[in-house]
């Protein structure tokens, strides 16, 4: 994963590496479904993919709560991962922008 934790706004992505080259992944959501984008992995058997950019699993915002994602591919491959997502606290305003 690029970063462990975020907010339901976060795109969580995950980094591949060691994959059969040329070859599809399956990425699952556990509790939410197979996504129906398979990434292919690269000429090195890298591959990455982002959760929820399209809003595959999710129809807004991520609900806060701890996530599994499981990625299968050929050969019998398989990873899993985590990330969390923290509930957002009440805006009382809009924010000044910053530099």
């Amino acid at each position: 994963m690029n970063q462990p934790f975020g907010d339901g706004n976060t795109v969580f992505v995950i980094h591949g590496s060691g994959w059969i080259p040329q070859t599809r992944v399956t990425v699952t959501l556990t509790g939410h479904g197979v996504s129906p984008v398979r990434p292919v992995a690269d000429r090195k058997g890298t591959f990455n993919y982002a959760i929820d950019q399209g809003h595959l699993f999710f129809a807004g915002q991520i609900p806060a709560g701890t996530y599994q994602i499981v990625v299968t591919g050929a050969g019998g491959r398989r990873a899993r991962t985590r990330f969390q997502v923290l509930a957002q606290p009440a805006q009382t305003g809009v924010p000044s922008p910053t530099a």
